[in-house]
């Protein structure tokens, strides 16, 4: 019943799609960059909503699976944007020995670094979300772990819009941490849902030792 009313209301959000598209078009046609960015990013969102009330529900285990692969590629990703934010400043250093198209653009270097590092940080936290919102239904407590995550990467991207590129590495620390702990959970659901699947009984008898304990 619910799959039902999510879809059907799924319909009505394409509607509000629509119109927010339009008032994107309409904000960069007069140039107001950081409105339309803000926009679309609101957009992305609800069309991650909007695909999760749609998308047809498979093996809960294979999407567990599926998940599991996703959120690894998101784990090791982070931790290479976390190392290429410390090395920031070295970086740019050596970048501001040698001509660079910035500096034909007559570009702040140090802004155009920050601001490709907060554009991959806002890409992580985008995937982490459609993981999260993907898990919401077959691994609600490795969902719940993955809010926090989120959380710390909307910060590291804050600071590095800000161009606080050494302010913003604690945070990335923290969702690295986070997005650890959503794994270990995730791999804790996969473990009973295979238990499960193979052998129905042990796994009950499983779950009431854990229940005792």
């Amino acid at each position: 019943q619910k799959e039902r009313l999510d879809k059907a209301d799924a319909f009505g959000k394409s509607g509000r799609i629509m119109a927010d598209m339009e008032l994107a078009a309409s904000s960069l046609g007069r140039g107001d960059f950081v409105e339309a960015s803000e926009r679309q990013l609101h957009i992305a969102k609800e069309l991650q909503n909007l695909a999760a009330a749609i998308r047809t529900r498979r093996d809960k285990l294979a999407e567990m699976k599926e998940a599991r692969s996703k959120l690894e590629a998101v784990i090791r990703e982070q931790a290479e944007l976390k190392k290429d934010t410390v090395e920031a400043p070295k970086t740019l250093a050596e970048q501001q020995v040698k001509p660079q198209r910035f500096q034909r653009d007559k570009q702040d270097p140090a802004k155009v670094q920050a601001h490709e590092l907060a554009d991959k940080q806002d890409k992580l936290e985008f995937d982490t979300r459609d993981i999260r919102k993907k898990l919401e239904t077959v691994a609600p407590d490795a969902a719940a772990k993955l809010n926090p995550a989120e959380a710390q990467m909307k910060k590291a991207q804050a600071e590095l819009r800000e161009q606080a590129t050494e302010k913003a590495v604690e945070p990335q620390e923290n969702a690295e941490d986070k997005l650890a702990a959503a794994r270990d959970a995730l791999d804790k659901a996969i473990e009973k849902a295979e238990m499960q699947k193979s052998d129905p009984l042990a796994a009950t008898k499983k779950a009431a030792e854990m229940v005792e304990k």
